[in-house]
């Protein structure tokens, strides 16, 4: 997805930074409808636009870089002071960036002046990402409403981008143009200092090599190379289309894979699960949500964007993931969570608390809780278990007890694991290791012949009884 810049680099015959250039340059873009002032001028006249705000700056050399704010005309008055400048441009509320060194007069980088000028100068056109995030989809509407369209914003602004790249490369006399999409191609700086080295030998570069968006000026084109584009150009997997500008070049174009027809189709599917699945709610609506998911794959399948393909499967099986776990979850809900046994005792807490110790490891007590927390671990059987003592004729619910568990338990081991059953990837791991502890712990107690116990159930029943003096 292009949200980053979209660009594209043009490539012309080497000619000064002037004011006159430059003028009849933005005269002929302002006659196409481009603007340079956000607003449009109550009086759409020219000489009305160079009076006009617009954004830009001047680069005199290095450290020496005016910025500007100010109108159109300040900008043309201090050009000839510069090497390289840079303005926005309006397409109705767009805005697009344009930077100028036709002279070939700066690096790669924008900042250091070479010593050799570039065999031939470069206009840079570019396009803020925000205005390429395809989650921003319209529905259809009737063609010929107030507000009916067909494309969704992302892709009109890759089919404007396109046009706009057509006008200013007849403007501009250009040899040669070539757009990238900066998420997948990436080309580098070499790749553009090749095309300087193949027009300085009267070549461009193979068709091969192109990129989303090319244009080539009419001394380059011939009959075989638009056999040749036409039959076997791909980008992405996708074709070509060839289009004629006015002044004679060839725009081939083939929009990145997002930005196809059908992607604004299978970018609303996608939306809508998306809508389903934020957040999830019901079991019928995360079907809904893989629907909807299935559906965009199969578009994407079809442009062909595996990218995409793969980000719906991914989707998919992310919502598959969330259903396996709410009904492991459900599963969790009906087994046994904590596990008790209750101990009559003629001790205190404290006492019978450090006595415990023996048999839990170290307990830390808890005085305004009237509790001791212990932490039963075993690493290799990657379990670990917290086990509550607690004085239950000081707990509230020592007073619903049934007649089974009355005042004479005077205390209560309670056993819980510590981690839930994802950490096992086994909705019965935790309740089988907590089955397991509290009967250990059990019959350790036993051995004793020190305690009277009882084993309890989740739900209260009893499970064993131990008398001193009964083994």
């Amino acid at each position: 997805m292009l949200h980053l810049p979209l660009s594209c680099t043009i490539f012309l015959p080497s000619r000064p930074f002037t004011s006159e250039w430059l003028e009849q340059f933005f005269h002929r873009l302002w006659e196409h409808g481009l603007r340079f002032s956000k607003e449009q001028s109550s009086i759409p006249i020219w000489e009305e636009e160079l009076e006009g705000i617009a954004e830009w700056s001047l680069t005199a050399g290095p450290g020496r870089k005016m910025q500007g704010g100010l109108t159109l005309k300040d900008f043309l008055e201090a050009a000839p002071e510069a090497v390289i400048g840079s303005i926005s441009l309006w397409d109705k509320e767009v805005e697009m960036h344009m930077g100028l060194d036709p002279s070939g007069t700066v690096a790669r980088n924008g900042i250091d002046i070479l010593s050799e000028k570039k065999p031939f100068g470069e206009v840079e056109l570019w396009v803020d990402g925000t205005y390429l995030h395809t989650d921003r989809t319209l529905a259809p509407l009737p063609v010929g409403s107030e507000h009916g369209r067909l494309l969704p914003p992302a892709q009109q602004m890759i089919w404007a981008f396109t046009h706009w790249i057509g006008v200013i490369c007849d403007e501009v006399g250009a040899l040669f143009a070539a757009g990238y999409d900066p998420v997948l191609d990436e080309p580098g700086g070499e790749y553009y200092d090749g095309i300087q080295q193949l027009l300085a030998e009267e070549r461009i570069p193979p068709y091969d090599q192109w990129q989303w968006l090319i244009f080539v000026a009419p001394r380059f084109v011939h009959a075989e190379l638009i056999r040749d584009v036409y039959e076997k150009g791909t980008y992405q997997k996708g074709v070509y289309q060839i289009r004629r500008t006015r002044s004679g070049g060839m725009l081939a174009v083939c929009p990145p894979a997002n930005y196809r027809y059908e992607a604004g189709e299978a970018f609303s599917y996608q939306n809508q699960g998306f809508a389903l699945e934020s957040p999830p709610e019901n079991e019928e609506q995360m079907e809904r949500a893989i629907l909807h998911y299935a559906r965009a794959r199969g578009i994407f399948a079809q442009i062909p964007d595996e990218n995409m393909v793969g980000f719906m499967e991914d989707a998919i099986a992310r919502v598959r993931a969330y259903q396996e776990s709410t009904r492991q979850d459900a599963i969790v809900q009906t087994l046994p969570k904590n596990k008790r046994i209750l101990i009559g005792s003629e001790l205190s807490l404290s006492d019978l608390g450090h006595r415990l110790e023996a048999y839990l490891g170290s307990g830390r007590k808890l005085r305004e809780r009237n509790r001791f927390f212990y932490v039963l671990e075993d690493r290799q059987a990657d379990k670990k278990i917290r086990i509550w003592l607690k004085d239950r004729s000081r707990e509230e619910k020592a007073s619903q007890e049934t007649e089974l568990t009355d005042a004479s338990y005077r205390y209560e081991l309670e056993f819980a694991s510590m981690y839930p059953w994802q950490y096992y990837n086994d909705p019965h791991k935790p309740s089988q290791l907590v089955e397991e502890t509290a009967y250990a712990v059990f019959e350790t107690l036993k051995s004793t012949g020190q305690y009277r116990l009882v084993l309890v159930g989740i739900g209260g029943e009893e499970e064993e009884i131990f008398e001193p003096g009964t083994m």
